[in-house]
């Protein structure tokens, strides 16, 4: 299958996954998306998102995956994340080498997402360990750019806030986000859960957290 699109048009910003479209035998097209189902998608759609800023198209780039459509998504390293981590001597993104460079944006490749999480998650361990030994506010700001609902990065944001007023607003945001999905986040319970965390790798800061 070839891969002819990434979804979403990834920020130049981030560190992410991300939905593609692929080209199968017969020239099919498909959306994939970690899904267990394939969405069928027309030449004429694919276009359309290209053209209007909704997708990249990387068609030309040779990027390609063996076997029938399946649960597939595309891990995205932003160029301007990539020098951002670089500019604060922070932990490099270690990807896959068979990934494909989409200049100036970036470069991305092709996994299961499952794979492609543990990558982000991997980057996202390593930088807070770095965040709460150093309390390094800059790093803490591009962990949201990659898993920004794990607990490793809301603990990080929160604890290099300026103050406890500033803290405490964050976590008041956080908890108007969480109630936007569906779930209740008790405050004072959940502030307990990420001082702990941040104790773990602070005590430990050469540990998996």
């Amino acid at each position: 299958m070839e891969v002819v699109a990434l979804l979403d048009k990834p920020s130049l910003k981030s560190f992410g996954m991300v939905s593609i479209i692929v080209r199968s035998e017969g020239r099919v097209l498909h959306v994939l998306d970690g899904s267990l189902h394939a969405q069928p998608i027309s030449e004429e759609s694919v276009a359309v998102l290209c053209c209007s800023g909704h997708a990249y198209d990387v068609s030309g780039l040779g990027a390609s995956v063996d076997g029938p459509p399946r649960p597939l998504v595309a891990g995205w390293l932003g160029s301007e994340f990539l020098a951002s981590v670089r500019e604060v001597g922070a932990p490099v993104p270690e990807v896959p080498d068979a990934h494909f460079a989409l200049k100036p944006h970036g470069s991305f490749w092709v996994g299961e997402p499952e794979v492609v999480f543990r990558t982000l998650k991997s980057w996202t361990v390593a930088a807070a360990r770095r965040v709460f030994v150093e309390r390094n506010a800059v790093l803490a700001d591009l962990m949201e750019w990659v898993l920004p609902d794990e607990d490793e990065t809301v603990a990080a944001v929160w604890w290099t806030r300026d103050s406890e007023e500033d803290r405490m607003r964050y976590l008041r945001l956080v908890k108007r986000v969480l109630h936007g999905r569906g779930r209740e986040l008790d405050v004072e319970m959940y502030k307990s859960v990420l001082g702990s965390i941040v104790q773990t790798y602070v005590a430990r800061p050469n540990s998996e957290g």
